[in-house]
């Protein structure tokens, strides 16, 4: 009885074996990085997003009928190697650059390039070609300067990442990837060179210095011409304004000499009495003569009495 369940036990396991042997060779898996193709009977078939079982499980024939082939599609980057070259005026520069570049097309890819690693080694001839001559177009100022107008390694990366992959796509059969970025990462001065760098770099900042003066002192004499022009209107404006205080004043004057003409004794009066009041408007003691303008009026009205 116990060798009977022994065989049963051991009957089961092997076929699970099978079962998952089997699945493992009909089925196969796309992650979501990864593009795949299926080859049948040797020609190549792109497989399409989706449609898998579930989720990104797929059917397959086993091989050798079908043969499933992934690419990761992930940036890579290369980095190209430290090269000493000329620039376009001659001097001597240490340059190393980067091309980050992933598959696109892997029909065509597989088609061309087969594997990463043959894609690589023929990327970097071709960057290395392609690289030498772009930059041989620009010069030392171009590369290595504190001015950012002089500074071109910008449009340098720009022009060179469109050429290489105008080269690839126009190449026969395309190689079914596309540059995503190129950079220049590090320039290296070699040792005749940097005598020069030092010179430019000084020339360069005394010319900076110089138009930051001239800038400085252009803006302070626009300040100072509208400040004088401010100045300007607002004396003008003054002087209308107090012209035309001192006009109403004439005026006012006029129209109360007017009206004393009426009554100049009566207007003489009513002056003293203002003059009283400003006098005892606080506490103040006077010893004065009852003669004396504007206490007078006291005599006046006691003589009167």
């Amino acid at each position: 009885m116990d060798g009977l369940m022994r065989t049963i036990g051991t009957l089961i396991i092997g076929v699970l074996m099978l079962v998952v042997l089997g699945l493992y060779a009909v089925t196969y898996q796309v992650g979501y990085n990864e593009k795949a193709m299926l080859k049948t009977f040797g020609e190549p078939r792109l497989v399409g997003d989706g449609g898998g079982i579930f989720g990104n499980l797929h059917f397959r024939w086993p091989y050798p009928i079908q043969e499933v082939i992934k690419y990761d599609t992930r940036v890579r980057i290369l980095e190209g190697p430290e090269e000493q070259t000329k620039t376009k005026d001659g001097q001597s520069v240490v340059i190393q650059h980067y091309v980050a570049w992933r598959i696109e097309d892997p029909l065509a890819f597989y088609k061309t390039r087969r594997t990463v690693v043959e894609a690589r080694e023929q990327l970097t001839t071709l960057m290395r070609d392609e690289f030498r001559n772009i930059r041989s177009g620009y010069t030392f100022d171009n590369l290595t300067n504190v001015d950012p107008d002089e500074l071109k390694l910008e449009e340098i990366e720009e022009k060179y990442q469109e050429a290489l992959q105008s080269l690839i796509d126009e190449d026969e059969g395309r190689w079914g990837i596309k540059i995503e970025s190129v950079g220049i990462h590090r320039v290296l001065l070699t040792p005749e060179a940097t005598p020069m760098v030092f010179a430019a770099m000084t020339t360069t900042q005394e010319r900076l210095a110089a138009e930051t003066r001239s800038e400085g002192e252009s803006q302070a004499d626009k300040i100072k011409a509208e400040a004088e022009s401010a100045r300007r209107r607002i004396l003008s404006f003054a002087d209308t304004y107090a012209k035309q205080i001192e006009a109403e004043g004439h005026r006012a004057v006029a129209r109360q000499i007017e009206v004393f003409k009426t009554a100049e004794e009566f207007a003489v009066f009513l002056r003293r009495i203002e003059a009283l009041e400003q006098i005892l408007k606080e506490r103040t003691t006077f010893l004065i003569g009852t003669d004396q303008t504007p206490f007078d009026q006291f005599e006046m009205v006691g003589a009167k009495d």
